[in-house]
């Protein structure tokens, strides 16, 4: 079984980084009484623990046994309900894995921001392994969890941490180079303290942004219902309705055609490309891919640019509408945003589709409603969740005339545009909630604040 004892060399280790400046004394540090100790010395005695999870290939991986975490349920503070892997008892016997009990403090070496932590919860399941990128910290007794939990998520922590982090395809931060780096520790009695504070008071701004999100939440649906309801029944309140034919859409205004989208516009996919087609933003044509649809927008965080020659059907025109066909998640396939102006004469990725129709406006908000959720089963298979052009020229939609169609569409900006200003106020509010809870543990896991008792 993997172990990380160390015994009384590891304490000799300490005290000599202590005496050579590993610990510096109140006048070194600004802060009396506080000092300097490496992460890996954390974790000396018996019972502790500094130690790397397991690789666990994905033919090992089943639908129960032993739960299997990864970077993806290390949160910032908490830990993140997510996923659903497991292995049996038996490849955890074979497979010599580290046991991972409830409350232990996980730190992720992997994905930003590198070094943030979480502490396993003790009402889930009895014993856990976690990816080999998640390091398992089970400290000595005389250091707070709650404590190293907060320095470990502060602003100052993470960047340090995150200016470690090397790699050509992903980044992470090894064992020994997080172990390495030193934590500004006060007294155990000052631990407590600090941590029952701040344990008090982030638990009150969480409250704040879990119910900002609540009403978040509340405001999307509202959208969607008013998107549905525009784009099924019309908003003029004295239509005529008759049946679609259709089971999940139901009645429809009686002068509406039920169409499939093929009689509607065009679907085109997306460009396939090599990876030595990649190139810099100076020589090559920017790739639309699924990163860069966010919220309905196209966004330019996350880009890729290629050499590869662009037919010009695959360049994207202003009102396209630029789908996500293929993806790991069933729920990001069909995710969608109108090409504007800064994203027209792009192309886009294999993985993506662009509809391209005359009622582009109509069809947007079409993609966005349940009428097109509905027909979310069609995309997803045993083996891959995918929307072929094939499937998307067969989706069925009730479509009005040219000139009811700009009244709803101008109806439905209207109403949505209010709808997306509140939830835009309120995620700004989240913003501003989570910044003020990075400020707070900041200055009190570095001392620039004290508890005031």
């Amino acid at each position: 079984m993997k172990s990380s004892h160390r015994g009384t060399e590891a304490q000799r280790n300490e005290e000599f980084t202590q005496r050579r400046g590993g610990a510096k004394n109140a006048e070194e540090c600004g802060i009396k009484n506080w000092r300097r100790i490496r992460i890996k010395y954390l974790a000396t005695k018996e019972d502790s623990l500094f130690m790397d999870g397991d690789w666990i290939e994905s033919p090992y991986i089943e639908n129960e046994g032993i739960r299997y975490l990864t970077t993806g349920n290390v949160g910032e503070i908490n830990f993140k309900k997510q996923g659903n892997g497991y292995i049996s008892q038996k490849t955890f016997e074979e497979l010599n894995c580290l046991k991972v009990l409830p409350n232990d403090l996980l730190i992720s070496r992997l994905n930003e921001p590198y070094g943030r932590a979480c502490i396993l919860p003790d009402n889930e399941e009895p014993i856990y392994i976690v990816a080999v990128d998640i390091v398992v910290l089970r400290p000595d007794d005389k250091y707070n969890k709650r404590f190293l939990l907060y320095a470990m998520n502060s602003p100052n922590h993470t960047q340090e941490v995150g200016l470690m982090a090397k790699g050509t395809t992903m980044h992470r931060i090894s064992r020994t180079a997080l172990g390495n780096i030193e934590m500004l520790l006060p007294p155990l009695t000052e631990q407590n303290t600090i941590a029952n504070f701040l344990d008090d008071k982030c638990s009150k701004i969480d409250a704040l942004i879990e119910n900002e999100e609540k009403m978040i939440a509340e405001l999307k649906e509202n959208k969607k219902s008013v998107i549905q309801k525009a784009i099924t029944k019309g908003i003029s309140k004295n239509t005529i309705l008759r049946d679609s034919g259709i089971e999940w859409l139901g009645e429809v205004p009686s002068h509406w055609e039920v169409k499939r989208l093929k009689f509607l516009g065009k679907a085109i996919i997306g460009l396939t490309y090599s990876p030595d087609d990649l190139t810099d933003e100076k020589e090559g044509t920017l790739v639309l891919r699924s990163s860069n649809v966010q919220n309905e927008k196209i966004t330019f965080d996350d880009c890729v640019y290629v050499t590869t020659k662009i037919p010009e059907i695959k360049r994207t025109k202003i009102n396209d509408i630029l789908i996500c066909s293929r993806n790991g998640s069933v729920k990001l396939v069909g995710k969608n945003a109108l090409i504007d102006e800064k994203s027209a004469n792009l192309t886009f990725g294999a993985f993506m589709t662009i509809f391209r129709s005359s009622s582009y406006k109509y069809l947007h908000y079409y993609f966005n409603s349940d009428c097109f959720n509905a027909q979310s089963g069609l995309f997803s298979t045993s083996t891959i969740n995918q929307l072929t052009t094939g499937i998307l020229n067969e989706l069925f939609i009730a479509i009005p005339s040219d000139k009811e169609q700009k009244l709803i569409t101008a109806y439905l900006d209207d109403k949505i545009g209010s709808i997306d200003s509140l939830i835009s106020i309120k995620q700004q509010k989240i913003t501003e909630l989570k910044d003020y809870k990075k400020s707070l543990i900041y200055e009190y896991v570095t001392g620039k604040k004290e508890v005031k008792l």
